[in-house]
């Protein structure tokens, strides 16, 4: 009578098997084993791609931007001249020892302070020319400003202009431009401005001094400022002194400042 036959165990198999391969000696390693390897190198080997991608991607990348290289918001072509410096700032207040107040000056630097022609040749030089004509991708990119009204073409009919066109400069030597009126207004031989009115004049400083004001703060400069106390005489009294002659860590004026007059010069500006 024939019966239905047992199929061996797993395990039996197994023991069957290294039986005929000669004894303990020829093991088979299981299935199930093979399967865990398997599939655990494929997972390194998709994980190790995945690294090598990442690496690769991000070695490609520009380098960050921020303060050394221009933020979004900057004019594109003015960010190759940005270059990075360390600078100790002058002109600081001190007091004598016999408690008089006075203003240290570095006699290698130009004055930009006080009322002379030579003051006012040194601030010419920081501001003249500050507005560049545009080129074309310039203009698409400041028109792409959804805010902001498009600009439109100057002619040539105007004054200052040597070539019809959109023009604009940097902040930075607008805020110049801004300073420089304020310096003008504590003199008493600058105080008429040939363009504005008594009213007119007096709107134009307070913007200036907004301007500054934003600027600053949108600088957010870290750098630390230390008071020191000291006496001063007639009358005697306690003042605290800020302390302003600190390192900066500054973007290269002079090297924006010769882009400046570089672009201008070959592809026009104001002549003002």
């Amino acid at each position: 009578m024939t019966g239905s036959r047992r199929r061996p165990s797993e395990d039996t198999m197994y023991e069957l098997l290294s039986e005929k391969q000669g004894g303990s000696g020829g093991s088979i390693l299981p299935t199930r084993s093979i399967k865990r390897w398997v599939i655990a190198t494929f997972v390194l080997i998709v994980i190790s791609l995945i690294e090598i991608c990442v690496i690769v991607k991000l070695a490609s990348q520009d380098p960050p931007k921020g303060f050394e290289n221009g933020f979004a918001t900057e004019l594109p072509e003015a960010k190759d001249a940005i270059s990075v410096e360390q600078v100790r700032f002058t002109s600081p207040l001190r007091v004598d020892e016999n408690g008089t107040l006075h203003q240290v000056n570095d006699p290698s630097e130009r004055r930009y302070t006080g009322n002379s022609s030579e003051v006012d040749q040194a601030w010419e030089d920081l501001v003249f020319g500050r507005y560049l004509r545009l080129r074309e991708s310039e203009v698409n990119w400041l028109d792409s400003d959804e805010e902001s009204d498009n600009l439109e073409v100057i002619p040539e009919d105007v004054s200052v202009i040597t070539k019809a066109g959109m023009y604009g400069g940097v902040d930075m030597l607008y805020s110049l431009h801004c300073l420089n009126m304020l310096r003008k207004h504590l003199h008493s031989d600058h105080k008429n401005m040939q363009y504005f009115s008594d009213e007119e004049d007096s709107m134009h400083l307070d913007h200036c001094i907004d301007q500054l004001r934003q600027s600053i703060m949108c600088a957010g400069d870290l750098t630390p400022v230390t008071l020191r106390h000291v006496w001063m005489e007639n009358p005697r009294r306690s003042v605290l002194l800020g302390e302003t002659e600190r390192m900066h860590t500054c973007r290269n004026f002079d090297a924006i400042r010769d882009w400046a007059t570089e672009r201008g010069v070959k592809e026009g500006r104001i002549e003002a």
